[in-house]
């Protein structure tokens, strides 16, 4: 990088700070503006320089990071950055014209209308287990249920978990889905709510010899698919939600965090998907605005 552009950063965030800008967000404006620079030093029609940029090498930046899989509001946030870099050069007299002014954001993510459970549903569904559950699978099937919502994990792989696969870090933890990553196996975090509930569980969980499944039916044996998609739905009946299954908790996990984040590469890692164009056909379309999410 040329000392000319660092000597440019330094005088930047100078003026940021002048701004009055909140410290994270002078942290953020700087990292986008280095993620920029270093791009520029591989574009021989600008030599690197940072000054000599046209809008067109902006348009070809801001396609180039959307090959990587950043969400579009990531993206949009990185060439706002670099338009107050170069409202800041115009101010100092060494640009006349802004390469950024007219470059435009990148269309946010739609979130497709799926059925998933509301916040109410997801309340009512957890609430029941209390009101209907067998003393002895309280705890269990509260686990089960909470886990299949905050994780998003199949009915087939809830089975094939394992003791060892739960980690708990204080009042949070993480979850060993599979086992090796190149089959589909991936860490994903647990919430203190499910982290409690899985410890709560742990405590009246039978201990049986040699089997090692994180959950079991009270003889000791592992929970089939079958037996675990016939839960979801007895307690679904009894808090009288018509069609919920194990995958509209899937759904369900899959719409929040796509609305919390819109990073579809995260939660295609999430949910297992090897493809993150798995993850957009399925919940995604491109619009220009994100609107909201149509849930059951």
């Amino acid at each position: 990088m040329h000392s000319f552009d660092e000597y440019l950063f330094t005088q930047f965030e100078e003026s940021l700070v002048r701004t009055g800008l909140a410290a994270t967000t002078v942290v953020n404006y700087m990292a986008d503006l280095r993620c920029f620079a270093r791009w520029l030093e591989d574009q021989p029609s600008v030599n690197g320089r940072l000054l000599g940029v046209q809008m067109e090498d902006i348009q070809c930046y801001q396609e180039s990071v959307g090959g990587e899989g950043p969400a579009p509001s990531t993206i949009n946030r990185r060439v706002h950055a670099i338009r107050k870099f170069y409202e800041f050069a115009m101010a100092e007299g060494m640009l006349a014209a802004n390469p950024a002014r007219d470059v435009r954001p990148l269309p946010r993510l739609e979130i497709v209308p799926r059925r998933a459970l509301t916040d109410e549903g997801r309340r009512a569904l957890l609430d029941v287990i209390h009101g209907i559950a067998r003393s002895s699978l309280l705890k269990r099937d509260y686990a089960i249920i909470l886990l299949l919502l905050g994780t998003g994990v199949k009915v087939s792989e809830l089975v094939e978990l394992q003791l060892e696969d739960v980690e708990f870090l204080g009042r949070a933890g993480y979850l060993l889905v599979g086992q090796r990553r190149m089959d589909g196996g991936r860490c994903v975090s647990l919430s203190p709510a499910v982290c409690e509930a899985l410890k709560e569980y742990l405590q009246v969980r039978p201990r049986v010899p040699d089997v090692h499944y994180l959950f079991l039916r009270q003889g000791g044996r592992s929970l089939s698919p079958r037996r675990v998609q016939g839960l979801v739905q007895t307690y679904a009946r009894a808090a009288h939600l018509e069609g919920v299954t194990a995958q509209l908790l899937r759904n369900t996990f899959a719409l929040t965090m796509l609305e919390a984040t819109e990073d579809v590469s995260l939660v295609a890692e999430l949910l297992g998907h090897r493809r993150v164009e798995t993850t957009a056909q399925r919940y995604l379309s491109i619009v220009h605005s994100l609107q909201s999410i149509v849930r059951a």
